[in-house]
């Protein structure tokens, strides 16, 4: 694996985003009576090229900071790194810039290009890209220093990286500071948690020398990056959505609720690969890491393009409260939850196993809950929107649960079978039934066709199990 070729698996997270960006009516310029329209090409390739720039970003991250790991004999391979992916970070900034003053001015390339100095001095998101380029800069001509000027490369690195959060939903003003440092702090740790793994994993498949302590030194650093991940991710989402309501009823909610889950089955195959890929590698066999990591790899693409789009949509109004379940949420809470959930687990409780006989009434059980708090809004109807929103997720995660766990391990797949023919029309009908805004039918088609990717990959899995199951012993002549 050489350079160019670093972290290919997060390359397939632009197909994530442009997915995130149709639920969400992004790749249509809004028509404002009076205003100038946004360029369609604008539209398109500033949220790709801000996902093509994080990218770079992160394994210029990731290779300044292996470098301080690693063995001394690796340290010019991964300088070199260094230098090749900030050269691509500090390319990607000049299309990102004249996209970001064609967005914010509504104009076309050749007045990007005429109103590019006063843009750059005059404006926050000007000042924030110049900064940035200079810091990476930096980083391109310290990248193959050597002693004490490493430290200063990873820091130049690190603060150029977090230094869009300044740009994030207010930036340091007043009652965003926290927010802003947060998420400065989120993306830092982002870049280092994801780079990192990128880098590690492809010095380690093309050369196994000292392995398993370069391996353990990053375990180390990435349980940290993930502490961090996930209390300033807590906290941003605590900062930006003030009703629980929120979660379940508006289209950046469920996102939130989408990244969260996708930050459990990452440290899910994190423990995975430190505990199983680890003892492979130091037997010289580098496959398994090279599949967990390569699984890592894609999701944690998909959730960096999640949260362009989140800075895409913006939070919902802190007043307005959510309404019903959107398709995402209820795909979240009552699949994607569920299935993390038996995937850790991996135990059921023996009240459960009566129904492990009954995967067809387990299911259907399922559905009912399903349709009762997604479809019908019962609880919302009930208790109001904020305690119907919290007794609905937990009826949703309870039931999907049970229904995972009961019938799981079995080798029917008839119950999965229910599921995905029911799945469409709920998915439907909980879309009509929310009337907050940026509930499209795209996001009911989106949402459906993951669940029923899922859903097929459980049938799969069941069907193998028979084959084994049934598979006659081969008999061996005397």
């Amino acid at each position: 694996m050489t350079g160019p070729r670093l972290g290919a698996p997060l390359w397939w997270g632009i197909a994530a985003l442009v997915v995130g960006l149709w639920i969400g009516g992004l790749l249509v310029a809004p028509v404002i009576p009076g205003l100038p329209t946004e360029p369609l090409v604008t539209i398109w390739l500033l949220p790709v090229t801000h996902y093509a720039r994080d990218i770079a970003a992160a394994l210029t991250v990731g290779a300044t900071v292996t470098a301080l790991l690693a063995l001394p004999d690796r340290k010019a391979r991964l300088a070199r790194w260094a230098a090749g992916w900030s050269l691509v970070w500090l390319a990607l900034l000049v299309p990102l810039t004249l996209l970001t003053v064609s967005d914010v001015e509504a104009a076309g390339a050749a007045e990007s290009v005429g109103g590019l100095s006063a843009f750059l001095v005059d404006t926050l998101v000007g000042r924030v890209l110049l900064a940035q380029a200079v810091l990476v800069l930096g980083v391109v001509l310290l990248a193959r220093a050597r002693g004490p000027w490493r430290w200063v490369v990873v820091a130049l690195a690190l603060v150029a990286a977090a230094l869009p959060a300044l740009l994030g939903h207010g930036g340091l003003s007043g009652e965003h500071v926290a927010a802003t440092v947060s998420l400065g702090l989120h993306v830092a740790a982002v870049s280092l948690w994801t780079g990192g793994l990128a880098v590690v994993v492809a010095l380690v498949v093309s050369d196994r020398t000292d392995a398993g302590r370069l391996l353990s030194r990053f375990s180390l650093l990435a349980l940290w990056c993930v502490i961090v991940v996930g209390e300033t991710g807590l906290l941003s989402a605590s900062l930006r959505l003030a009703l629980p309501s929120q979660f379940a009823g508006t289209l950046y909610g469920s996102l939130v609720l989408l990244k969260a889950v996708l930050l459990g089955f990452l440290i899910r195959w994190g423990w995975q690969q430190r505990s199983r890929a680890l003892p492979e590698v130091a037997d010289g066999r580098p496959a398994a890491l090279a599949r967990y990591a390569g699984r890592e790899l894609l999701i944690m693409g998909g959730a960096i393009a999640l949260g362009i789009v989140l800075a895409r949509l913006g939070p919902p109004n802190p007043a307005a409260p959510g309404t019903g379940f959107t398709p995402v949420a209820l795909s979240v809470l009552a699949i994607g939850v569920p299935f993390l959930l038996v995937v850790c687990t991996q135990r059921r409780p023996r009240w459960l196993a009566a129904f492990a006989g009954y995967p067809e009434v387990a299911a259907l059980a399922f559905l009912i809950v399903v349709a009762v708090v997604g479809v019908v809004g019962l609880p919302e109807a009930l208790l109001g929107a904020e305690l119907g929103a919290l007794l609905g997720a937990v009826l949703l995660v309870g039931a999907g649960w049970c229904w995972l766990a009961a019938t799981g391990r079995g080798t029917s797949w008839i119950d999965v079978a229910l599921v995905v023919i029911a799945w469409p029309a709920i998915a439907w009908l909980s879309a009509d039934s929310v009337t907050g805004p940026g509930v499209t039918i795209p996001m009911a088609i989106a949402t459906t066709v993951a669940v029923e990717a899922l859903l097929a990959f459980l049938i799969i899995g069941r069907v193998r199990r028979v084959r084994t199951d049934t598979r006659e012993p081969v008999a061996v002549a005397g």
